[in-house]
């Protein structure tokens, strides 16, 4: 979430140590609950305590003494399994209790309410596998506050960045579609309310359907194996998309005000549908441009 999460001024920072303060107090810190039904590993096989470090700090904001100590004594996998099952904490919540304490007043919620939030999770929360992995999609399913259809929707943009914590554990088909139909989205890469082409002249917005194949799969250019591009006979990298295909996206169709997804009838089933001509277009594209590889790492 691009430059959402700055730095914070002199109030803002005294704020966070407050809500930090009370969130210690009532938790305890951030720590692992062992609940005294987890096994410990034989001293043998306990992982050292620069090695439990090391493994937390890529799946945190932060290890301290007593998640490194609970990470040597039962393991990783079990650190693991006791974060999946740790429930979300949503941001919304603070940003409601926020704008519940407001009432009658003047002051509304800002931006600074959801930094607040963001850093009160992350330094002392402890679903801190979600946290990590919530901000790490953050930063390929991106929104950003700077843009001006979104700087003044705080409550909007903190349900996009929950909706990221909710799915942080689940598949990527899932996380795509709830992404791109929540709102936010729809108003930052502009297809709410996106019309399909009709032949007559009317093109659609190609900015989400580009997206989607650039940024949050594929990325811009065909990849070897081994991660480096393919080049065409020129020496330059291949492309993954272009223009005919970006156009063939669903997300190119259309996205009506409110997305809706009705169910099927027995008239809607026996109705007879003409393809159009940039349905035949889009068959031919499938059919005569090659598949690109999706690169991965671990």
């Amino acid at each position: 979430m691009n430059k959402n999460i700055g730095h914070l001024g002199a109030w803002a920072r005294a704020r966070l140590a407050a809500v930090a303060l009370a969130v210690l107090t009532a938790c305890g810190g951030a720590k692992e609950d062992t609940g005294g039904d987890v096994p410990e590993l034989p001293a043998a096989e306990r992982p050292s305590a620069e090695a439990s470090a090391r493994f937390l700090a890529q799946a945190t904001f932060g290890a301290n003494a007593g998640t490194i100590d609970w990470v040597q004594r039962h393991g990783y996998a079990a650190w693991v399994n006791a974060q999946l099952a740790t429930p979300q904490t949503p941001h919304t919540a603070y940003i409601d209790a926020m704008a519940a304490s407001f009432v009658g007043t003047t002051s509304s919620v800002t931006q600074s309410h959801f930094r607040e939030s963001f850093w009160a999770q992350a330094l002392v929360g402890n679903d801190q596998l979600r946290q990590r992995a919530t901000f790490a999609l953050s930063q390929v399913f991106v929104l950003s506050f700077a843009d001006s259809n979104l700087s003044g929707r705080i409550r909007g943009v903190t349900s996009y960045y929950d909706l990221l914590g909710t799915h942080a554990f689940g598949n990527y088909r899932d996380l795509l579609e709830a992404v791109t139909l929540h709102p936010m989205m729809g108003l930052y890469l502009t297809s709410l309310r996106n019309q399909k082409e009709d032949g007559k002249g009317r093109v659609p917005d190609e900015n989400y359907a580009r997206e989607i194949m650039q940024l949050f799969s594929i990325g811009l250019y065909e990849l070897n194996l081994d991660g480096t591009p393919k080049l065409n006979a020129a020496g330059q990298p291949l492309e993954t998309t272009s223009r005919a295909s970006r156009r063939c996206s669903p997300a190119s169709a259309g996205t009506p005000a409110k997305p809706q997804r009705p169910a099927p009838t027995a008239a809607s089933s026996a109705t007879t549908r003409t393809p159009s001509a940039n349905g035949a277009r889009c068959r031919a594209t499938r059919s005569t441009t090659p598949s690109a590889r999706r690169s991965s790492s671990a």
